[in-house]
């Protein structure tokens, strides 16, 4: 017992010391993203950039397994850089911000409207030995869990079905229509 408490204790001590780091990391990591895409992409003739922000990584399964410390974290170094990359891509005449947090916010909070039919539980056995990897990286034909997963959110903790990758293709699309570039 004494051995879980200092192993909870140097646990919490962890994360308070580095959970804002960590929040100014991701907010570095926006950045860098967008002057790469500037001084790489745009500045070298490219024209029509798409730019998606973090989806709500919260919502995933992986992030509905985390404590409410841990998602709270999550949530805020998602923010930063979300909000970061906006702000920088903002006056790119030639980029073209896609908000994807909202999308996948939405679906996993309202999946009705989109024909999702599960938004918590991985279409993809992630088991040994159907599924070596635990990922998405080894799903298959061979290695969904039972019943029709074609409308599932998640095909492992944190990616997305084929589904959902239809629905983003809608939703940058949306955003080409409205940018006058489709």
């Amino acid at each position: 017992a004494a051995g879980n408490a200092a192993g909870a204790k140097a646990g919490a001590d962890y994360f308070a010391a580095n959970a804002p780091k960590l929040v100014t990391t991701l907010a570095g990591v926006a950045t860098d993203l967008a002057t790469l895409v500037k001084t790489q992409i745009v500045a070298k003739g490219a024209n029509y950039v798409d730019i998606n922000n973090m989806p709500d990584i919260g919502t995933t399964p992986f992030g509905r397994g985390q404590s409410a410390d841990v998602q709270n974290l999550v949530n805020a170094m998602v923010k930063a850089f979300n909000d970061t990359l906006a702000a920088a891509v903002a006056d790119e005449s030639k980029i073209v911000y896609v908000d994807t947090f909202a999308a996948s916010h939405d679906q996993a909070t309202n999946p009705a409207p989109y024909g999702l039919t599960n938004v918590t539980t991985p279409a993809c056995d992630l088991k040994a030995p159907t599924n070596p990897l635990a990922s998405s990286l080894a799903c298959n034909g061979g290695n969904l869990i039972a019943g029709d997963v074609s409308h599932y959110s998640f095909a492992d903790e944190v990616h997305p079905t084929p589904f959902v990758q239809l629905l983003l293709a809608r939703y940058v699309s949306k955003y080409l229509v409205q940018k006058g570039w489709l």
